[in-house]
């Protein structure tokens, strides 16, 4: 063999190891690529795993009379399903259920609430054309209805104050969902600007139920806000923000002074998610 075949021979094998090295280089990469890729999805599972998710439930309220002087004044409230000749369960309390649809337990939960106070009553003083229902803000809300002498007062503050729960478990383990204490003055006055609105006690008589108008602007009405943080199991901060609307969903119009558990009509708390 010459020396011209030789080098042509030597220069074609050190070209097929350069390709086997580079191929065996390229296997590799892809290979590590591919234990990296199972690394992070592992890791990911595993976050997800320790990761709770809190959602609020949106809730049909059903509105009953709260007698007074002979008339009842529609301010008691039922969130449940009412046995009959049960009003026990009917109060001027109302509470949302929250529901952990994550894998893991919610712990150190806060949650606070804020809703436009001054532009509601700005909007209720607008449509208040008659005497019957007075409001009064002060550092506490005040509701009077001076015909009947009813008054009842509202510490704002210590309704929309944060609030505590020690841990919410999934609902894959907790049937029974979570409830919070929304701001009792809230719903107040949106009955209170749904009565006004519709003019229901505007007769010259207090034991008359009158439907003047149904010519009202629910989506004027200023919603409800909650702010939710709590933290998963690894110590990381999640932060929920809600937006609650009411919207009036039956209006009873045989509406009378029959009984303490008298229907008034139900609305629906609205709950979406702020993004």
């Amino acid at each position: 063999m010459n020396n011209c075949s030789m080098i042509v021979t030597l220069m074609t094998i050190s070209l097929n190891i350069d390709w086997l090295s580079t191929g065996t280089l390229i296997v590799t990469f892809i290979t590590s690529c591919a234990a990296l890729l199972t690394v992070i999805q592992v890791k990911k599972q595993r976050e997800t795993s320790y990761f709770p998710e809190l959602y609020l439930g949106s809730k049909l309220v059903t509105i009953y009379g709260q007698e007074c002087k002979n008339t009842f004044l529609p301010f008691k409230y039922l969130t449940e399903e009412k046995r009959e000749n049960d009003i026990r369960k009917i109060s001027h309390e109302i509470s949302l259920d929250v529901f952990n649809v994550g894998f893991a337990v919610a712990k150190a939960v806060e949650y606070s609430w804020s809703f436009d106070l001054n532009k509601i009553i700005d909007i209720i003083n607008k449509y208040n054309k008659s005497d019957f229902f007075h409001i009064f803000w002060n550092k506490t809300l005040t509701i009077e209805v001076p015909k009947l002498g009813y008054k009842y007062t509202h510490i704002v503050s210590n309704q929309i104050r944060k609030k505590n729960i020690s841990y919410v478990l999934p609902s894959s383990i907790e049937k029974i969902p979570t409830q919070i204490s929304i701001p009792a003055s809230y719903i107040d006055l949106f009955i209170l600007y749904a009565c006004i609105s519709l003019e229901i006690f505007d007769s010259e008589k207090t034991d008359e139920i009158a439907f003047k108008s149904y010519n009202i602007d629910f989506d004027n009405f200023p919603p409800l806000l909650v702010v939710i943080i709590y933290n998963d199991l690894c110590g990381k901060k999640h932060t929920k923000k809600f937006k609650i609307l009411p919207d009036l969903t039956t209006l009873n119009a045989a509406y009378s002074i029959n009984s303490e558990s008298e229907e008034f009509g139900s609305i629906t708390l609205v709950v979406s998610e702020i993004i």
